[in-house]
C-alpha cells in the first residue's frame, strides 16, 4: 500500500486535468468507471519504491531464523514468563551468532577472491591500491615560518630548565 507522501502531485494533477471533460462524461453514465480512472490516476502516481535488498551475506537461513526470533519476542512481549524469556534469549544469541559466522565466512571468501584475481593478474593489485589511496597536495609552508619557528627552538634561554624525565 502506497502512502499520501509517496504520490507525485504533478504527475497526478496532469493525468487528472488533462482528460477532465472525459472523466465528467464517464462520472455521470458509469461511477464505477470513474473510480477505476481516479485509482489507476492514483496508481500511476504513486512513486516505485525499489525493493529492499538484503546484505549479500544474510542468506535464507538468516531470515528464517530472524523470523522465529521475531515471533519469540512478541510471545514474550504477550506472555513475559521466564520460560518464554529465555527461549527469546537463546534464539538472539544464535542469531547474533549465525550473522556473525555468515559475514565473516562472506569476508573471507570475498577476500580469498580478490586474492586469486591479483594472483592471477598483477595490474588488479595496482589499480586497487591506486583507487585506495588518497591524493592529498602536501602542505606548503613559507620559508619564513620554517625560520622563525626553528629559530625560536635554538635560541631558548639558558636558565629554561627542561623537565627530567624520571
Amino acid at each position: 500500500a502506497q502512502r499520501i507522501n509517496d504520490i507525485d502531485t504533478d504527475v497526478l494533477v496532469d493525468k487528472l486535468s488533462m482528460n477532465i471533460n472525459d472523466f465528467n462524461n464517464l462520472a455521470e453514465h458509469d461511477i464505477d468507471g470513474a473510480c477505476n480512472y481516479i485509482t489507476d490516476a492514483l496508481r500511476g502516481a504513486a512513486a516505485s519504491r525499489q525493493k529492499k535488498t538484503s546484505k549479500p551475506w544474510f542468506t535464507k537461513d538468516c531470515y528464517e531464523l530472524q523470523r522465529t526470533v521475531k515471533a519469540s519476542h512478541q510471545r514474550v512481549r504477550v506472555h513475559p514468563n521466564d520460560s518464554n524469556r529465555e527461549e527469546y534469549c537463546q534464539l538472539k544469541r544464535t542469531y547474533i551468532s549465525l550473522l556473525r559466522s555468515k559475514k565473516s565466512s562472506y569476508e573471507a571468501q570475498k577476500e580469498q577472491n580478490l586474492i586469486d584475481r591479483c594472483e592471477a593478474d598483477h595490474t588488479v593489485f595496482w589499480n586497487i591500491t591506486k583507487a585506495k589511496r588518497q591524493h592529498s597536495a602536501p602542505q606548503q609552508v613559507a620559508s619564513e615560518d620554517w625560520s622563525s619557528h626553528f629559530s625560536s627552538l635554538l635560541t631558548r634561554d639558558v636558565d629554561t630548565k627542561l623537565p627530567v624525565l624520571p
